[in-house]
């Protein structure tokens, strides 16, 4: 295998380990059936409304640097990509606080109802 898929195989395994760090962080080791409130604090809108201001500031320079690259020719690629990039994980942080500190959260359990002799 050459360094190619090593990389690649890095990469994915790395992937694979953020998610499972978020969804840990987001739901927890054990879920517990009922249903779960969230407790009111000022860190977590603090945060939101941070991360609301840094996501008008970036999406504003993403549209002023596509009118730049229209009026003079000069596309850089790499600074929109990183641009966008990072409105995509300010959206993910968004979505993930709300997850955690707004979101009601609701553990329904049923027996199971396989019949296997096992």
């Amino acid at each position: 295998m050459g360094q190619i898929g090593l990389m690649a195989f890095g990469a994915v395994l790395l992937l694979y380990g953020l998610i499972g760090l978020v969804s840990y962080w987001l739901e927890g080791i054990e879920l517990r059936p009922g249903r779960h409130f969230p407790t009111p604090a000022t860190a977590p809108v603090a945060g939101g409304v941070i991360l609301v201001l840094l996501l008008t500031a970036l999406s504003g320079f993403f549209v002023r640097l596509l009118i730049y690259s229209a009026q003079t020719g000069h596309n850089p690629t790499w600074l929109q990509g990183l641009i966008f990039g990072s409105i995509s994980l300010v959206v993910a942080a968004l979505l993930g606080i709300y997850k955690k500190f707004f979101g009601r959260d609701e553990v329904i359990t049923e027996e199971e109802k396989s019949h296997f002799p096992w």
